[in-house]
């Protein structure tokens, strides 16, 4: 009754995505060229998540519609202005910092396998 064929791809958390749109404003890197980074550098993945992938957990499309996704409910500039505020109070906000060449870098609710770096 129903296929054996894989269809679809599989779920991409959002954490990695917007790990990665504050990635890009930090770098100004174009969508393309983040794809690129989370593919051949290590700094990347270590703050995605992906660490030794071959190639990007999610594909440039799926990037393009969740920053689509962030601007139409109006949530691409509180990402950037939340991660701006965190970075300003690091004494008063719990955070794991990832120094790593990017300088030092906030994240806040990091996967319980970052959150001991």
């Amino acid at each position: 009754m129903y296929a054996d064929a894989a269809k679809g791809q599989p779920p991409v958390p959002p954490a990695q995505l917007a790990l990665t749109v504050i990635l890009q404003a930090y770098t100004k890197a174009s969508d393309a060229e983040a794809i690129e980074a989370l593919t051949m550098d290590r700094r990347w993945q270590l703050v995605v998540d992906c660490l030794d992938c071959e190639e990007a957990p999610f594909s440039q499309a799926t990037l393009v519609r969740f920053r689509q996704a962030l601007i139409i409910h109006k949530l691409d500039r509180r990402l950037t202005l939340a991660n701006c505020r965190i970075s300003s109070k690091e004494q008063k906000v719990r955070f794991t910092t990832i120094a790593s060449g990017f300088g030092f870098f906030s994240v806040v609710g990091s996967s319980e396998g970052r959150r001991h770096l």
